[in-house]
């Protein structure tokens, strides 16, 4: 299995403190392209916010960093 180490430079989203975390990648798909993107919840030392930081497994660019996940979910239909 291939696995790769990614340093990540974050600015948290809440306090605005610098981060320099480093994070291990493994799984299928990790080599898949440059198009592919990754997510890691990390918890700001500082301010104890939980930050998402979407990355590039490959590259280590910063995507995106969110204070909150949006994930989309359908409701599920009423059985009445």
């Amino acid at each position: 299995m291939i696995a790769l180490e990614v340093l990540l430079d974050v600015i948290c989203c809440a306090c605005g403190e610098q981060l320099a975390v480093t994070v291990r990648c493994e799984g299928e798909g990790l080599m898949d392209g440059p198009d592919e993107k990754a997510l890691a919840s990390l918890a700001c030392p500082y301010c104890h916010q939980m930050n998402h930081v979407i990355f590039a497994p490959e590259s280590g660019e910063v995507v995106e960093v969110l204070s909150r996940l949006r994930i989309g979910r359908m409701p599920e239909p009423s059985l009445n």
